[in-house]
């Protein structure tokens, strides 16, 4: 079996400068820089809360209620007026390199935090940067760089007598595209010039700040992001340039679709979790069956991710922009293990429609497969909530056109699972559970038309 399709691993950031969709190629300089010194003036009063007020280049700040303005005519800033989880973010454009500039002052009893940073959620109620990377200053005076919500602990230090405990505190982040690296310093001190990332890429579609945890002593002031080499952005329905012998998948899902090195269960690689190799995971088993398939048309397969491990539907949700320019032929959607078990069907039912419709709003016009629900078991059907789930996946994938793959009868077998060290990777698909994916998609995949399948007819449905 022929595994040479290739993977497209293309840093990704996105901003937006006017609300109006641009339908032309737009000329940006080399440089590009939005500020905000937070000051009162017109409806910029004391009080009144900072969402949906106009940074420099007329881009909208999207809040948390509780990011209100304060001071006086002559020094305004930003107050938090509760403590909690939250952020306040402009949209993004494509640049080789982001850097971000803020004046904090974070309070609180229990060590809470204000960072800046990048991430793809436009969530206001979430302050971890999702699919992101960001630093981070505590109330103790600890800064830390962090990526991937809180994954990725790249790097901490004490600032010592180099923290402000009344404020301010100068932190900058810079996020290195290029390089693949990100850097922070506060008051000038580093906490690390240049720490690779290992692999993941950013999703860069948001860029502010936020807190977590701080109470209403805690400020912010005079934000500052300056980006270097921004590219052009085409189009909202961007013209589709790929070779005509490509066929690309993306694919949207959790740690079964993905999952880079995790030291907490002595996983060492970056694979859909529990296989042996990359090789030996669905993405790969799935991709080098359609590229047999696909061979007398004499097409390659491309594939791209947009997956990570306790990889939920929300957190995927406004983050288009990141994989359009890509046009997929095909995107398969793996979620619904990480759902939280208070979330009802309907939410998640909801989640799941909503994205359906932003993939098939592609201008590439991809085909949609939905994976079933893995929730192993020895030999028994799901019941209760796990059988809720998986209907409630195939009733939404149908309603919207999507065909349905279903994984239930690998996931009864326990001879598809128990590969790993640790009970967490275990639970996960071993090779053969993997090729059970592979084999469920490509009898719900549709091939393009003159294209015969052959003689591998994995049923898509199962009991």
């Amino acid at each position: 079996m022929n595994m040479t399709h290739k993977h497209i691993l293309v840093p990704f950031a996105f901003l937006v400068m006017a609300a109006t969709p641009v339908h032309a190629e737009t000329s940006i300089p080399r440089a590009a820089v939005v500020t905000d010194d937070f000051s009162l003036s017109g409806e910029r009063k004391a009080g009144g809360m900072l969402d949906g007020a106009t940074a420099s280049t007329n881009l909208s700040w999207r809040t948390a209620p509780a990011f209100i303005f304060d001071g006086n005519k002559d020094n305004g800033r930003i107050r938090l007026a509760a403590a909690g989880s939250m952020s306040a973010t402009v949209e993004a454009f494509r640049a080789d390199r982001f850097e971000i500039e803020l004046d904090v002052r974070p309070s609180a009893q229990h060590k809470g935090w204000i960072g800046v940073g990048i991430g793809g959620a436009a969530n206001p109620s979430t302050a971890s940067f999702i699919g992101g990377a960001f630093l981070i200053l505590d109330s103790a005076g600890k800064g830390a760089l962090l990526a991937d919500g809180t994954r990725l602990k790249l790097a901490s230090k004490e600032l010592g007598d180099a923290f402000h405990p009344e404020g301010p505190n100068r932190l900058r982040f810079v996020y290195d595209a290029v390089a693949g690296t990100v850097g922070g310093w506060i008051n000038d001190r580093p906490v690390a010039e240049a720490v690779s990332l290992g692999g993941f890429v950013p999703a860069v579609t948001r860029a502010g700040f936020s807190a977590f945890g701080c109470d209403g002593n805690s400020w912010v002031d005079n934000f500052k992001m300056t980006l270097l080499n921004p590219h052009t952005r085409k189009s909202v329905e961007p013209e589709i340039a790929k070779p005509a012998d490509v066929y690309r998948v993306l694919f949207l899902g959790d740690s079964i679709t993905r999952s880079l090195p995790n030291a907490k269960h002595q996983w060492t690689y970056a694979a859909g979790m529990a296989a042996s190799s990359e090789a030996t995971d669905y993405v790969h088993q799935f991709c080098a069956i359609l590229e047999e398939a696909l061979a007398k048309e004499g097409k390659k397969v491309e594939s791209r991710f947009l997956a990570e491990h306790g990889g939920r539907i929300r957190a995927c949700l406004g983050r288009v922009d990141e994989y359009r320019d890509f046009a997929p032929d095909l995107v398969v959607v793996q979620f619904g293990e990480n759902e939280k078990p208070g979330a009802g069907s309907e939410t998640f039912a909801d989640d799941y429609a909503t994205l359906l419709k932003e993939v098939s709003g592609l201008a590439s016009k991809p085909q949609i497969l939905a994976c079933g629900l893995w929730a192993p078991r020895n030999g028994t059907p799901y019941q209760g909530r796990t059988a809720e789930v998986d209907a409630t996946i195939e009733q939404v994938a149908r309603a919207h056109g999507a065909g349905f793959a279903s994984v239930q009868r690998y996931a009864m077998d326990p001879a598809c699972r128990g590969f790993g060290a640790t009970d967490g990777v275990r639970w996960h698909p071993n090779d053969a559970g993997m090729k059970g994916y592979a084999e469920a998609l490509f009898g719900a995949w549709q091939p393009p038309k003159g294209v015969v399948k052959g003689r591998r007819q994995a049923e898509a449905t199962l009991p």
